[in-house]
């Protein structure tokens, strides 16, 4: 196994119809954890937020903890996550019960669609 860096993980955010969209592929561990972090502060003020994981290959407790100190500064922001069915990310979101707390959805454009329709 080779070991993480910036060719296994990429994280990036765009603007896409006034939607921010951070969009994650590989590992979200403890090294890209900081970087997905301080993309999500990024999105403070933004009216919606997409968190695309439907490439992200393992996620761990520090990027959900990102995530989870990320919610409580982005109120007011609705965000949406797109993750496959049984992937990592939406195995821990199951496993921790954060499914029922965020807005989940089987794909980018279905979560970009919920986001978009909340604003008409």
């Amino acid at each position: 196994m080779s070991p993480p860096g910036p060719e296994r993980s990429v994280l990036r955010a765009e603007t896409i119809d006034g939607v921010h969209v951070i969009t994650a592929r590989g590992d979200l561990d403890l090294l890209t954890a900081p970087r997905l972090r301080a993309l999500l502060d990024e999105a403070a003020g933004a009216g919606a937020l997409l968190l695309d994981l439907t490439r992200v290959t393992f996620m761990d407790s520090t990027a959900l903890n990102a995530l989870l100190v990320a919610r409580r500064s982005l109120l007011g922001t609705r965000i949406a996550i797109a993750c496959r069915p049984a992937s990592p990310p939406a195995q821990v979101f199951e496993l921790t019960a954060l499914h029922r707390v965020f807005d989940i959805h089987d794909d980018r454009a279905t979560a970009l669609a919920a986001l978009l329709s909340l604003e008409a």
